[in-house]
């Protein structure tokens, strides 16, 4: 049972450390294609400078046309993280609400 117990327990270790590589060469991938990382921090900082906290909350629930009418929490699922940040950016430039 001792053996058994310590091949499932290497069987898992191996299952786990499968998983971390791909998950690291997807995100190693995805950063070199970035020059930047976009954070929600990074987003909602730039928000504060219009909206106050239940502002920002509800910026990510109302669609967007800049988004083709998704949300930009939809858009954020959709890892379309730059058009987030730019329209982020367009609003406290002084583009519309």
């Amino acid at each position: 049972m001792e053996y058994v117990m310590a091949f499932l327990g290497l069987a898992v270790f191996a299952v786990v450390a499968l998983v971390a590589g791909w998950l690291g060469d997807k995100l190693g991938e995805r950063m070199k294609n970035r020059e930047h990382m976009v954070t929600v921090e990074q987003v909602n900082e730039i928000l504060r400078g219009s909206y106050d906290e239940y502002g920002v909350s509800k910026w990510w629930n109302r669609p967007r046309q800049a988004l083709g009418d998704r949300t930009p929490l939809m858009a954020w699922m959709d890892e379309d993280f730059d058009a987030v940040l730019e329209l982020a950016q367009w609003l406290t430039d002084g583009g519309a609400t």
